[in-house]
């Protein structure tokens, strides 16, 4: 890692020069001061949700987060600010470093918990690139509209990380399945994410935009589409989910094939337990309130069987005994309410800035929340089950199909844009239609191609990056203890020995 930092100090030195204090420049630095609390503590507690491995989720975008926006500031200068042989530097390139260190971390939430930080570096070495290519010919070759990026920022970054995830499959990566839950604490920091990113979001949506009517605009609606897409979840979690709760826990059921395969814990102990019972040779202690035992199937896999019909985990990992009964069916990641309550804010990324009115707002919102949870709860299962797509946080539903419903929506309110609704003002939304050099159909046309162009460049890049990151000498984590923070960081309040034994106790497998 030092190198590469070495390496990025040396190439701004010859090139960057600061532009100095400009009159919009200052109006934007509210702005930039939201978008980089939503890069650097809305992603990173959003993703802390695993019970083990919340120091990495944390850490790791902090890492990320700091390097992209180095190596972005020079990418996207390349292309959008070199003048006289200097990269001209600005808040309004810092916003852009931001946007794209968003997209990496998008990204990194589909390989979470199995990925070691070398493999992050260098993958983002080559997202960010790739990155500043798709804006550049989005923005600047084919005039596409996007400023809260539905297709550069979610699109992308969504699609990108859920190929690299694919390309990089493990088969056996139900051995690491009982860390893959979530506890108490680690779900309440998740949340503290999620209310981070639905505070700062309008800022994130407008800050690209041009001051004044386009500005509030995307404010206002990006404003609307997230408490649309809050409610929407609430309602819809409450009905999909058993006995007409609501969904803020991310773990799975025991029990059945189904369940073997999502790797519960046997004898219902958290996963620090588990491997604390490894490190003393106390491989078959049961939790105080517990009342599992366990089975070995003919596969050799253990399989709950739950004498009391209870399958809720306590604050230490054992049996809540004051839940009710859950049906022996597999339940995968839902999280409806940390994640699809903000699908709202990516549906308008592209659109807000146009005339979508509060009613068109709401009812983006609306579907979005909507298309968002149903994806969690029934969409998720599919994708691992049948495409062999191992996402972590689920960027799928909150980013992915989202994205691409935003990127929809403004094609459908580009090619109703006409000079009466927009007066004076649709020169600074579409330059283009204004000087008459297309029509409103035309430049509906160009945003959907740039959806196409964007998911190509984000196929592309992610099997190309997932195909670098099979290289053995990246040191991956090994399948069985992947979602594991003790591999990269001094984990307090465990002895040193219990937690090596505990290591060395994993067998040895297979590296990615």
């Amino acid at each position: 890692m030092r190198w590469l930092n070495c390496h990025t100090r040396l190439c701004f030195n010859p090139f960057l020069q600061d532009r100095g204090r400009r009159v919009d420049q200052t109006d934007t630095e509210a702005g930039f001061q939201d978008v980089h609390v939503m890069v650097c503590v809305g992603f990173g507690f959003l993703m802390a949700f695993l019970q083990r491995y919340g120091f990495s989720s944390v850490g790791f975008t902090f890492l990320l987060a700091a390097f992209a926006l180095q190596w972005s500031t020079l990418i996207q200068g390349f292309f959008h600010s070199l003048h006289g042989g200097h990269i001209h530097v600005g808040v309004q390139s810092m916003i852009n470093a931001d946007f794209c260190a968003a997209a990496v971390l998008i990204s990194f939430g589909a390989v979470l918990g199995k990925t070691g930080p070398a493999q992050l570096l260098l993958v983002a070495l080559l997202e960010v690139l790739l990155f500043g290519v798709n804006e550049f010919v989005l923005l600047s070759l084919l005039g596409v509209k996007d400023a809260g990026g539905s297709m550069t920022i979610h699109t992308f970054g969504a699609y990108f990380g859920l190929v690299l995830s694919r390309v990089l499959y493990r088969p056996h990566l139900e051995k690491s399945k009982h860390r893959q839950g979530s506890i108490y604490h680690s779900d309440l920091f998740a949340m503290i994410g999620t209310i981070f990113l639905w505070t700062f979001w309008p800022s994130f949506n407008s800050a690209p935009t041009m001051l004044g009517d386009g500005q509030h605009r995307t404010t206002l609606n990006t404003y609307y589409s997230l408490t649309a897409s809050t409610l929407s979840t609430f309602a819809l979690s409450a009905l999909v989910g058993e006995h007409g709760r609501l969904d803020m826990v991310r773990q799975r059921a025991l029990g059945g094939a189904e369940g073997r395969a999502g790797g519960g814990p046997c004898e219902a102990r958290s996963a620090g337990e588990q491997d604390r019972a490894q490190a003393r040779g106390d491989s078959k202690r049961q939790p105080h309130n517990s009342r599992r035992v366990c089975d070995q199937t003919a596969e050799g896999l253990p399989e709950a069987v739950d004498a009391t019909a209870v399958d809720g985990v306590g604050l230490d990992g054992g049996v809540d005994l004051d839940r009710p009964p859950m049906p022996r069916s597999p339940v995968l990641p839902q999280v409806h309410i940390q994640n699809a309550a903000l699908a709202g804010g990516v549906v308008v990324g592209t659109s807000g800035e146009m005339m979508l009115t509060p009613f068109g707002a709401l009812a983006a919102g609306f579907l979005a929340g909507t298309v968002s949870t149903l994806g969690y709860k029934f969409f998720t299962p599919v994708l691992e089950a049948k495409f062999k797509l191992q996402d972590t946080c689920g960027v799928h539903n909150l980013h992915g199909m989202p994205g691409v419903l935003g990127a929809l929506l403004g094609v459908l309110v580009a090619g109703l844009a006409t000079h009466e609704a927009y007066g004076d003002g649709l020169g600074s939304v579409f330059p283009l239609v204004a000087e008459g050099q297309r029509s409103a159909t035309a430049q509906a046309m160009y945003q959907l191609f740039g959806l196409l162009v964007t998911l190509t460049f984000a196929s592309v890049g992610g099997g190309l990056g997932g195909l670098l990151l099979r290289l053995p000498f990246l040191d991956p984590p090994p399948d069985s203890q992947c979602y594991e923070d003790r591999i990269y960081w001094e984990v307090p309040g465990e002895l040193k020995d219990e937690a090596q034994g505990s290591l060395r106790a994993e067998e040895t497998d297979t590296r990615a």
